[in-house]
């Protein structure tokens, strides 16, 4: 192979054109089995594959045991047997290619494309083009992963340039995962609204509904951490005020060599039950709570909070959504559900203020009944007929899982 040109357009679904410059430098006509790996998950049934301009329907798909390396594979199978003579060949593929879905992110996706296997070729591939493109300029926080690293981001697109390329594991493939990009507009339409006007409480709250709903689905999940950094421990810490709890926490963490603090025990004992109520009232926050869109989105309410104490509106959606702000807190269906100290706090504070408002209130049941799963349900209830957290993003179609 002396050189490849591929492009990804994004799409639903997405398309995908490949071109590969073949050199057969023997003086003779060689029969040689072209193979063309498209990503196991997201499959479609058929592929074409164009050589010297005569479009050939390729066999397949078939999908290997293993890796070269032993891995499970990945990747689904074309092939087409074709007799290249002496000389140099054009060969083109163009298909549909479904991106995958990101488990617990529906509003994101990941596009993979296989670089591996051309290293099966004689040689190194002399240069090799690689680039993904969106329908709109990439915005920031919207690629959240990005594979492999030496590529160039340029308005609407993606580019990787390899030179002398022999791939000789999975160190080349491409991997991009990214918030949509029809979602992504979505999401600048309504920034830019509430920038426009600023005092808009209903622009704002619009803003911050989608943005939550951009967080993982499952943050709420109760497991202690497994790995705190040295800052971190030393933070929480000094959050807990219980002589008690602190004496746990200390027992139940260990200095790593590298400084950072280890969990003696993941295997679920009364303490460990007991250390997500503590973390929850220390007002622990797992990397999921930290993430881009809930950040802006809890600061959006916050501020609303602060100028509109007695906006019922903001509160329920801030209470509707403090799971979000919280590995542990009552309010989503996954994971441990603890009250900590700030739900609690938040709980209270909105009684105070909109003391006539039924979700609200319901909140308050919910507390003093220890969440009594009739009042918890109803509440749910009350939450949906309001919606409170329905947001406008587009359906989320021809994606494969």
């Amino acid at each position: 192979m002396e050189s490849a040109i591929v492009e990804i357009n994004w799409g639903t679904p997405c398309k995908l054109s490949a071109q590969f410059q073949m050199l057969n430098r023997s003086a003779d006509e060689k029969e040689v089995t072209i193979g063309f790996p498209m990503p196991l998950q997201a499959p479609f049934p058929k592929l074409a594959i164009t050589i010297s301009g005569k479009k050939e329907l390729a066999d397949g798909p078939t999908v290997e045991a293993d890796d070269n390396a032993g891995r499970p594979s990945q990747w689904m199978w074309y092939h087409r047997k074709h007799k290249f003579p002496a000389g140099g060949t054009k060969v083109t593929v163009d298909s549909e290619l479904r991106a995958s879905g990101v488990y617990g992110s529906p509003y994101q996706e990941t596009i993979l494309y296989c670089i591996e296997t051309g290293g099966r070729w004689a040689g190194k591939i002399g240069s090799e083009e690689v680039v993904v493109r969106f329908p709109d300029g990439i915005r920031p926080d919207q690629l959240l992963e990005v594979e492999p690293k030496g590529h160039v981001i340029k308005g609407n697109g993606i580019y990787w340039d390899f030179k002398d390329l022999e791939p000789v594991s999975n160190a080349h493939d491409i991997k991009v995962t990214y918030v949509r990009p029809d979602v992504m507009k979505v999401l600048v339409h309504l920034r830019e609204s509430a920038k426009k006007d600023p005092n808009s409480t209903k622009l704002a709250l619009e803003l911050a509904k989608h943005l939550l709903a951009l967080g993982y689905l499952k943050s709420n999940s109760g497991f202690p951490p497994g790995r705190l950094g040295s800052a971190e421990y030393d933070d929480l810490k000094n959050r807990i005020t219980s002589p008690a709890s602190l004496e746990l926490f200390i027992r139940r963490y260990k200095k790593s060599d590298d400084g950072s603090y280890e969990e003696i025990d993941s295997s679920w004992t009364k303490d460990r039950s007991a250390m997500v109520q503590i973390l929850a009232d220390a007002g622990y926050r797992d990397e999921e709570s930290r993430s881009w869109c809930i950040r802006e989105a809890e600061e959006i309410l916050k501020g609303l909070l602060n100028r509109e104490p007695r906006n019922q509106d903001v509160w329920n959606l801030y209470l509707a959504n403090y799971w979000r702000f919280s590995f542990a807190a009552v309010g989503h269906w996954f994971g441990s559900t603890e009250f900590g100290k700030g739900q609690l706090e938040a709980i209270r504070m909105a009684n105070r203020e909109c003391p006539d408002d039924k979700c609200i209130q319901l909140w308050k049941k919910c507390v003093e009944t220890q969440c009594d799963e009739a009042v918890l349900k109803e509440l749910q209830s009350e939450i949906e007929r309001r919606e409170t957290c329905k947001v406008t993003f587009p359906e989320m179609k021809d994606v494969g899982h």
